[in-house]
């Protein structure tokens, strides 16, 4: 005889895959410096209408990282738009929070994985309720910098310790406001350079008083280049990647104004760089992040790009993408010296069957284009950003299928 409690229990265990998305897990510290022991916590917020009742207990919400969790015996009302604080210690959250005056609740045994993990947040019908997948990849591993999700996609926060009790968080405002600040200084430069005077026969010509004392060189930046960066070195890429400028001209330059983008990072660069001279840039002592799979590099003067260097794919480990006259290719790191051509992993990456996908702009004039190197080898172990609304269609149509099935065997079974 067919077993229909079974059925219906298998049914109902897949109906929970369907989550709302009413709860809005928006920032995580999962990989907090030093010991991660009491110092894990994951911000959640209302997005719904109405507000939502969470309390603790054997009887209450569960809290699940790849194991469950009770809530710790409270009750919470959260109200629409507002935030949530669950902790793994809460008077240690608040001892490094002290300005935090929001919602908190505790689950002890709260222990979030630091490469990558799956949160999961449940009602007291067992109902997920909240969904969230992560990985290093986003940032905030080891360093004390959590990561946030705007859009369903992740960033690594730009404030030590995290922003929790803020939604939407600080940073939505600061691109928002940077881009119109970039609009407004890029027409503001354009304007000032009108005013410049094109007699004048000094190294220097000075501008209009709206830009006070500052100069304009006459130095051309255009054998500035990108030569050389490494994304994805061996073991934790924390203070270990490296960005590498060349001078390829005869004579010095100055680097004060210029800037490097990396994603969303900016970099301030200064001083002076000699003639065939190499300079190196590493994140251990500028705060930026190259994604392992697939980046954008620019070399900036006042918002023109200079030179600009993008691939797509997963980076090989401990291989650093290098330029060896406008061609690129992996080689092992060479920072601070002439690129080997020869250090190619011919054998490991099997160069002669992969393909290259490699768009490189210079002075916006340059281009060149090559096809993916072998992705059945760079995309091994791949780090990707989820949306909760993918994983609904995902799961949902399966669950038509499951339900249509289950329908036709009740029909069944009362017959």
């Amino acid at each position: 005889m067919l077993d229909f409690k079974k059925i219906f229990f298998f049914f109902f265990f897949l109906s929970n895959l369907v989550f709302a998305s009413d709860l809005y897990i928006s920032e995580i510290m999962y990989s907090p410096e030093g010991s991660d022991e009491g110092k894990e916590w994951v911000e959640v917020v209302n997005l719904s209408s109405t507000s939502i009742k969470i309390f603790g207990g054997k009887k209450g919400w569960r809290f699940n990282d790849g194991s469950n969790h009770l809530f710790e015996e409270t009750e919470v009302i959260l109200n629409p738009n507002e935030v949530l604080i669950i902790a793994q210690n809460k008077q240690k959250f608040l001892s490094e929070h002290p300005s935090f005056k929001g919602k908190i609740v505790e689950v002890k045994n709260m222990s979030l994985r630091n490469e990558k993990g799956i949160i999961s947040i449940f009602d007291e019908n067992k109902n997920l309720r909240a969904f969230r997948e992560y990985s290093s990849s986003c940032g905030g591993n080891g360093n004390s910098y959590s990561i946030i999700f705007i859009n369903n996609i992740c960033y690594e926060n730009n404030q030590k310790g995290g922003n929790p009790g803020v939604y939407p968080d600080e940073r939505k405002l600061e691109i928002k406001e940077k881009i119109e600040e970039d609009v407004k200084e890029k027409n503001a430069s354009q304007n000032n350079e009108e005013k410049i005077s094109l007699k004048s026969s000094s190294s220097e010509i000075s501008t209009s008083s709206l830009l006070s004392t500052s100069t304009i060189s006459k130095e051309d930046f255009s054998c500035l280049v990108i030569n050389e960066f490494l994304p994805n070195p061996e073991g934790r890429d924390e203070n270990r990647e490296f960005i590498e400028l060349y001078n390829e001209c005869d004579q010095k330059l100055n680097l004060d104004g210029l800037t490097i983008k990396v994603g969303r990072f900016k970099l301030k660069l200064s001083g002076e760089i000699k003639e065939k001279e190499f300079k190196v840039l590493r994140n251990s002592d500028y705060r930026f992040y190259i994604r392992n799979s697939g980046e954008e590099i620019s070399l900036l003067k006042d918002e023109e790009t200079l030179y600009k260097i993008s691939y797509s794919g997963k980076a090989p480990e401990g291989l650093s993408f290098s330029r060896n006259e406008e061609e690129w290719f992996w080689t092992l790191p060479t920072p601070g010296r002439e690129n080997e051509k020869e250090s190619y992993q011919e054998n490991n990456l099997k160069v002669e069957e992969s393909k290259e996908e490699v768009k490189v702009n210079k002075s916006s004039k340059e281009e060149i284009e090559t096809n993916d190197f072998d992705k059945s080898i760079l995309n091994e172990g791949k780090a990707e950003i989820y949306s909760s609304d993918s994983k609904i269609i995902q799961i949902f149509l399966p669950l038509v299928f499951i339900t249509l099935i289950v329908l036709v065997f009740t029909i069944l079974f009362k017959i």
